[in-house]
C-alpha cells in the first residue's frame, strides 16, 4: 500500500487529506469516505480498518479532515449536511484528476452522520458509481438524539415517566432553535431542570449554552432534516449496514424507512450485523473496540462484487 498526502479545495476552503491506494501501476476503483458526527478527522481509530482492508482488495481509500477540524480550513459548525456534501463532491473531482483512479468505479462510504451526508453527495453527481452507509439514520437529527437521550436514560435506570420529561425538555429546546420559544422561557426552564439528576444523561446542555444566535450553532443547521427524500433521486447500488445494539440509531425504524424510500433501486441491500454496535465494535468485549469481521467480510465482498 502507498499513502499519499493531498490537499483539494471547495471554493475557499481547503481540505487535507491522505489518499491510500495499492502499490501497483494500474488504476484503481476508490471510496471517499464521509465522516461520523465525533469522528472529523483523519485519525479517527474507526476509519483504519478500511485502510487496513480495502487496498489490500485492490481499492483506494480516501480520508480527509472535515472542513474545520485537523488540517482543513473552514467552519464546521455552520456547515449544513449540503455543505458537507459538496466537500464530498470535490473529493470526488480530485479522484476523478487521477490517472491512478478509475474514474467509473469511485464510491462513498457513509458512517453514521455521513450517512445523511453521502446520499446527498450522489444527489450532486450520477458519477458516483456506488454507496455504503454503516449504521446510517432514517429519522431526522432530532429525533435521533431523542432516540439516543432515551436510550441512555434506561440504561441508567431511569423510569419511563422520567424519560419522557427528558425528552419533552429536549423538545423545548429546540423548539427554541426553531424560534418557537423565547431565550428567556427556555434557559428559565433548563435551570429549573438542571439540577434533575437525568439532566446530563439526556444530553442537554445548560441555559448557559443556549445561543442567542442560534444560526451560529451546528444544531440550528441539521435538527429537522429529513434524510429520505434525497434516496428517491438515486439509482446506485446501495449497502446499508446496521448494528445490532446501537445506542444512537433506531434500527427498525430506520430499516422500515429506508426500505420504503430505496424501493425503487435495482441493487440495494440492507443488513444487521450481529453482535456489533454503533461503529461495528463487537458488542461480546465492548472495551477493546475490536471492529466485526462479519462486517468487515460482507463489506468486503459486497464491494468486490460491484468493482471486480
Amino acid at each position: 500500500m502507498i499513502s499519499e498526502e493531498i490537499i483539494f479545495t471547495n471554493k475557499t476552503v481547503q481540505l487535507a487529506g491522505t489518499l491510500y491506494k495499492p502499490e501497483t501501476q494500474m488504476a484503481h476503483p476508490a471510496v471517499v469516505v464521509l465522516h461520523a458526527a465525533n469522528g472529523g478527522t483523519r485519525q479517527f481509530p474507526f476509519y483504519q480498518h478500511l485502510v487496513t482492508h480495502l487496498p489490500a482488495h485492490g481499492i483506494a481509500v480516501l480520508l480527509f479532515d472535515r472542513r474545520g477540524s485537523g488540517r482543513s480550513s473552514g467552519d464546521f459548525e455552520t456547515a449544513s449536511f449540503e455543505t458537507l456534501a459538496k466537500d464530498g463532491s470535490t473529493a470526488v473531482d480530485y479522484l476523478r484528476s487521477r490517472d491512478d483512479i478509475d474514474k467509473k468505479q469511485i464510491g462513498l462510504y457513509g458512517i453514521s452522520q455521513g450517512g445523511w451526508v453521502a446520499p446527498l453527495v450522489a444527489g450532486l453527481r450520477p458519477d458516483i458509481a456506488f454507496l455504503i452507509i454503516v449504521s446510517g439514520c432514517g429519522v431526522s437529527p432530532a429525533k435521533q438524539m431523542d432516540y439516543g437521550a432515551a436510550y441512555t436514560l434506561r440504561q441508567e435506570g431511569f423510569s419511563d415517566n422520567t424519560i419522557s420529561q427528558a425528552i419533552a425538555l429536549r423538545n423545548r429546546v429546540n423548539e427554541y432553535y426553531r424560534g418557537h420559544l423565547s431565550r428567556e422561557v427556555v434557559s428559565a426552564e433548563l435551570d429549573n431542570a438542571q439540577s434533575e439528576p437525568w439532566f446530563q444523561n439526556a444530553y442537554i446542555n445548560p441555559s448557559t449554552n443556549l445561543p442567542e444566535d442560534v444560526t451560529k450553532k451546528k444544531w440550528w443547521y441539521e435538527l429537522d432534516y429529513d434524510p429520505l427524500p434525497i434516496w428517491k433521486k438515486l439509482s446506485q447500488p446501495t449497502l446499508f449496514l446496521f448494528a445490532k445494539d446501537d445506542r444512537w440509531v433506531p434500527v427498525e425504524e430506520s430499516i422500515s424507512k429506508l426500505e420504503l424510500a430505496t424501493s425503487h433501486l435495482n441493487d440495494v441491500t440492507i443488513l444487521q450485523i450481529p453482535e456489533t454496535d454503533h461503529l461495528m465494535y463487537q458488542t461480546s468485549n465492548p472495551t477493546a473496540e475490536i471492529i466485526s469481521d462479519e462486517y468487515v467480510e460482507t463489506m468486503v465482498t459486497w464491494l468486490l462484487r460491484h468493482v471486480g
